[in-house]
């Protein structure tokens, strides 16, 4: 499991955060930490499917709390917020819990507890998705492409 995300200088209606699984099993529990103007904000994604590319185009993704009308939420292109992913965190088929950064991926390393209840306060809110296109991930693990 990785992220990346695509175009990050370019026009902000043009960005877009890539989710890749290249294994053959999926994967759950998935949840991306951004810092978006030097403050937490968390994504809750749908499992990710085996062999899976899925891409969240940054216009489609609003924060806000679960309180905040959807029409009331500003989206994460609005030229207001600067903003980077931190850090991935997701369960594998073995129940194994992972952490991957910009720098490296740690097994068995949950997420602290304060960080999986997101305390609004501490933070900015949650990012609410409303719009994934999944694809098939190329060099799959298991395939042979």
């Amino acid at each position: 499991m990785t992220y990346w995300v695509q175009n990050p200088w370019g026009r902000r209606e043009n960005v877009k955060i890539h989710v890749l699984n290249r294994s053959p099993d999926p994967v759950s529990g998935v949840r991306l930490m951004l810092h978006v103007n030097d403050r937490p904000a968390f994504m809750q994604l749908s499992n990710v499917p085996p062999c899976a590319d899925i891409v969240y185009p940054a216009p489609s993704l609003l924060l806000g709390t679960a309180d905040t009308p959807r029409d009331e939420r500003p989206k994460l292109s609005d030229p207001a917020f600067r903003w980077a992913v931190t850090l991935m965190y997701f369960i594998d088929s073995n129940e194994n819990d992972w952490t991957r950064t910009s720098t490296g991926l740690d097994e068995r390393a949950p997420l602290p507890k304060a960080t999986m209840e997101n305390p609004i306060g501490q933070g900015i809110g949650n990012i609410a998705v409303f719009e994934e296109q999944v694809g098939e991930a190329g060099l799959c693990e298991g395939r042979g492409k």
